[in-house]
């Protein structure tokens, strides 16, 4: 695990929850400025080959959850961008990038039913989903450190 890129990425992941909070926007200066990151470190350690099949993978999914409506395009764009480095700071990323996803959109449904329960609200809702993985990539790091 490369320790400086998981700093960069997590403080990505906050100016990101930030800005979706606030004005349920991601700028595209994020996701950009992270997927260049990625690529470089993928150039420095020699895995770009990984970088761009991660990219080709991720790419056609995200298509999908934004035809469906399931995300919006800023969390889906930084999601191709964090994708792209995902397997540097992870050991096994793909059994931890699929836990990362799953636990994000757990929290996000956690979230929705606490939201409907609370308030009067019954029709669908529009929610910042970045916070969601922000919790989920500290949460998938804890359980993944043992």
């Amino acid at each position: 695990m490369d320790f400086h890129l998981f700093i960069i990425i997590l403080s990505f992941l906050i100016v990101a929850t930030i800005n979706d909070k606030k004005k349920m926007i991601i700028p595209k200066y994020i996701p950009l400025g992270l997927l260049l990151i990625n690529l470089s470190y993928s150039i420095y350690y020699g895995t770009i080959v990984y970088s761009l099949i991660s990219l080709i993978i991720s790419i056609p999914i995200s298509t999908l959850l934004f035809k469906y409506r399931i995300l919006g395009g800023g969390d889906l764009k930084f999601l191709i961008a964090f994708y792209t480095g995902s397997f540097l700071i992870w050991n096994n990323p793909i059994i931890q990038n699929l836990f990362f996803m799953l636990l994000a959109f757990f929290i996000a449904h956690v979230y929705l039913i606490i939201i409907y329960n609370v308030s009067n609200v019954k029709e669908k809702m529009k929610f910042p989903f970045m916070p969601c993985l922000l919790y989920s990539f500290l949460i998938t790091h804890i359980i993944f450190l043992f």
